[in-house]
């Protein structure tokens, strides 16, 4: 018998989604992927889920559990527990707007610094 997959619900051009898949595939976790523009039985679960919003990434854990529009941290507490382990170029990727934040901040004292 084969254990119970995470499923992720998803759909195509939303980033999250993509940074999500990402993070388990780098992470090499074993999950389910559902497009819910493809599976309306689907997207109805996760309007359930979601107070009648079509939320995307959900993410669905063996234990019944969910995330929904995770962040990185989030991911990495579900996960580690069930024995996965977020890698750091996973955990890099799924930060991608805080590095982006912090890159621009240091680049702004630089600039400042530079003009005194």
């Amino acid at each position: 018998m084969n254990a119970p997959k995470i499923v992720m619900y998803g759909e195509p051009g939303c980033p999250d989604v993509y940074i999500a898949q990402w993070i388990m595939k780098l992470s090499n976790i074993d999950y389910h992927y559902i497009n819910i523009q493809e599976d309306q039985s689907a997207a109805a679960e996760v309007r359930d889920h979601n107070d009648g919003r079509e939320k995307v990434p959900t993410i669905q854990f063996p234990d019944g559990s969910i995330l929904t529009e995770p962040s990185v941290h989030q991911l990495h507490q579900k996960l580690s527990p069930l024995g996965y382990n977020i890698g750091l170029l996973a955990w890099l990727i799924g930060a991608w707007r805080w590095l982006l934040f912090c890159g621009f901040a240091v680049w702004l004292l630089l600039d400042m610094l530079s003009n005194f």
